[in-house]
């Protein structure tokens, strides 16, 4: 089972702070509408760059590395990045998948 929160930062007028999406547990096929819902609301709501967090993450899966690219293009697609941080063992595979250039903290 996957948990998914999120942390606003305290709002800094020029939208300069990122927002922390933090994901726990079994990430696969089933958690990635809970993740997109989640990932468009924060991208949709703010100019902020995105943290997602996967230090706590037990398992990632090739559908759930697949939506993290697509966020990657749409975030970078508005001139944003994507930082992953501090993946667990499970989660480094976002390296494998040609996320390199994704700050990895």
């Amino acid at each position: 089972m996957a948990f998914i929160d999120v942390s606003l930062p305290p709002s800094d007028g020029g939208g300069t702070t990122p927002i922390v999406v933090r994901c726990r547990g079994e990430n696969c096929g089933g958690t990635v509408p809970e993740l997109a819902e989640t990932m468009a609301r924060v991208i949709l709501s703010s100019a902020s760059d995105v943290v997602l967090d996967l230090r706590e993450v037990e398992f990632i899966d090739a559908a759930t590395m697949s939506f993290i690219v697509r966020a990657d293009i749409v975030l970078r697609g508005s001139a944003r990045s994507l930082i992953v941080e501090s993946p667990s063992a499970p989660a480094r595979a976002v390296d494998v998948c040609g996320l390199a250039y994704v700050d990895l903290g």
